[in-house]
């Protein structure tokens, strides 16, 4: 059984309606993660502690994004949210197998 704690989180100075909800606690394989408030097209990214991008997904405006966590092993991760290449927000979680 797996679980996703969050750590802690970031986000832009100004980007206080933004808001990324992340569950399940504990997952499997999936990651959701939930946007709101995100004006324009985005990128959301799963990096490790080294700054290695795993995983990558485009996101359209709001919404519930499903990531695949099938390949990544139990650690520390950060989740991104990106405009270009600004980073709007980030959560630490970490993933337990």
């Amino acid at each position: 059984m797996s679980s996703i704690i969050i750590v802690g989180g970031r986000s832009r100075t100004g980007e206080n309606n933004l808001s990324m909800k992340i569950a399940p606690i504990p997952a499997s394989n999936q990651l959701y993660i939930e946007i709101e408030g995100l004006n324009q097209e985005g990128t959301l990214t799963l990096t490790d502690v080294t700054g290695r991008q795993l995983l990558t997904q485009q996101v359209d405006n709001n919404g519930l994004i499903s990531l695949d966590l099938s390949s990544t092993q139990s650690g520390l991760y950060f989740v991104s949210l990106r405009e270009g290449k600004a980073i709007l927000k980030t959560e630490t979680i970490i993933i337990q197998k």
